[in-house]
């Protein structure tokens, strides 16, 4: 982002006598002590904190000036932890007159605005909303001259369409915003623009919502319209997370969802990739706060380093320690054979490790649709959002029987007496736990990583018990114990 930005071109030019520039030679090295802040932050440590910076800025001299600073990244995250752990701040930035000790500069970086008590101690900075000539300039740069000079036009209609909808086009405020804008103009830049690969860059970016097709119908009509890619078929929401799976520069995605379903499919898909992913879900009882965070951040972080797939949900305590991974901020370490790419974890209330991320990671957020309301637009727009149905991972064959099994379920729940119809019994009396995807869940067999001849096994036992009578069912069943036994000799007791 912007933000990131400026801290890195400060870090990377201040460099004391190492510095490129002969201005910035004459100029004390700067050293960043970088902190990130989560949910886990607390006032002892960010006291350890500038207690490190305060050390390191005893060893300034003469000779080799330093000034030590503390970066405080998404500094706004404090104001939802219940520890309050910038209490401490107010005095840290006014520090007591005469000095007892080395002053400490420091830098907040935070996503939205905070209260007057820190930001008036603070010379405070902030990014403008960018206009029309902004977008058209940033867009530039982001693509080769050759694509600018051939292709000019299409960045104004870009610039504009983008303006357009997020004034006026988006049902949840800041569902979309800039990082969506710069990837879609990014993913362009990498091939020769044509109404293909426009289309793709648009269905990833500005992907997420019921509507999306109509978004960039009525949104970005002018550009669909300059490469008459309306008659183009639509691409598949499979295809659109394939396509980012493939893609190793890409963000990392959200998959908003409205069943429990969707993580073993996207598992299913994962694994017809040959990849195997490691599925976290999060904890539904609320006394589950550090130490459980801390255990599945470090399961994480082994997850990451090993470059295995990560599928998470409901994990909204720990995903403010992962917004360096989230930005894609990485620092590169440069060898004679490759780059090799680390990141910062906030791992517990005082540890910032960095982190070896190979380039193939990729992680994939599961989201209820209910949640994203209130979920925080910084966060929502630092990923690819694709919104999932299991409709949209079945093929011709699938959603016909799909069709008839609705068909099926209608008319088994329809109470007909002479001459009316009543509707008072439904599908939910009929059905424990029915809902308007159960026919749908029915077929998920069809995508089982099960083989044909287990999935037989366990249909052929189901239909082999009494269901009408529990006396027979148990006589039945440990009669059968010989043959229903395992290796180990556990019998298999199945539901009713």
């Amino acid at each position: 982002s912007s933000k990131s930005l400026a801290i890195r071109l400060i870090n990377s030019n201040l460099r004391g006598p190492d510095s490129n520039d002969r201005y910035f030679k004459s100029l004390p090295q700067v050293y960043l002590i970088p902190h990130q802040v989560s949910s886990s932050s607390t006032s002892d440590g960010i006291m350890k904190v500038f207690n490190m910076a305060a050390t390191y800025q005893e060893t300034t001299s003469k000779q080799f000036p330093i000034i030590s600073v503390v970066l405080l990244d998404n500094i706004e995250l404090t104001e939802t932890n219940s520890f309050n752990p910038l209490k401490v701040l107010p005095s840290l930035l006014e520090p007591s007159y005469p000095a007892t000790g080395p002053a400490v500069s420091v830098i907040g970086i935070s996503n939205r605005s905070l209260n007057n008590g820190k930001s008036s101690r603070a010379l405070f900075v902030r990014r403008p909303q960018f206009d029309l000539d902004d977008l058209i300039d940033v867009s530039k740069q982001l693509l080769n001259n050759a694509i600018v000079s051939e292709q000019g036009d299409i960045l104004e209609s870009l610039a504009k369409a983008y303006l357009n909808y997020e004034k006026h086009g988006q049902s949840i405020p800041n569902f979309h915003g800039l990082r969506d804008y710069y990837e879609l103009i990014k993913q362009i830049s990498l091939d020769k623009i044509t109404p293909e690969s426009v289309q793709m860059a648009l269905a990833r970016n500005f992907g997420g919502t019921d509507y999306s097709y109509k978004l960039y119908e009525k949104y970005f009509g002018d550009v669909i319209n300059t490469f008459d890619i309306g008659h183009n078929p639509w691409i598949s929401i499979k295809q659109l997370i394939d396509a980012n799976l493939d893609d190793y520069e890409s963000r990392h995605l959200l998959v908003i969802s409205k069943s429990d379903s969707i993580v073993n499919l996207l598992t299913y898909q994962l694994r017809m990739k040959d990849l195997d992913p490691d599925i976290i879900l999060g904890s539904q009882f609320p006394d589950d706060q550090d130490d459980y965070s801390y255990n599945v951040l470090s399961r994480i972080m082994l997850c990451i380093e090993a470059g295995r797939p990560l599928i998470l949900t409901d994990l909204e305590i720990i995903y403010g320690s992962l917004y360096d991974l989230w930005n894609r901020n990485y620092a590169a370490v440069r060898s004679k054979e490759n780059v090799k790419y680390f990141t910062r974890i906030a791992h517990g209330s005082y540890a910032n490790p960095m982190l070896y991320v190979p380039q193939s990671f990729k992680c994939i957020i599961v989201m209820d649709e209910k949640n994203l309301a209130s979920a925080d637009p910084s966060f929502l727009n630092r990923f690819e959002k694709q919104k999932l149905s299991i409709n949209d991972m079945l093929n011709d064959r699938q959603k016909l029987l799909v069709k008839y099994l609705d068909n099926w379920v209608k008319r088994m729940s329809t109470l007909v007496k002479v001459n009316s119809v009543t509707n008072r019994f439904t599908q939910k009396d009929l059905f424990i736990g029915f809902d308007e995807d159960e026919t749908l869940q029915i077929i998920r067999v069809e995508l089982s990583a099960l083989g044909r001849d287990e999935v037989d096994r366990w249909k052929n036992l189901y239909f082999q018990q009494h269901r009408g009578s529990l006396y027979d069912y148990y006589n039945t069943l440990f009669n059968q114990e010989k043959l229903l036994a395992d290796s180990k000799g556990e019998l298999i007791m199945n539901q009713i």
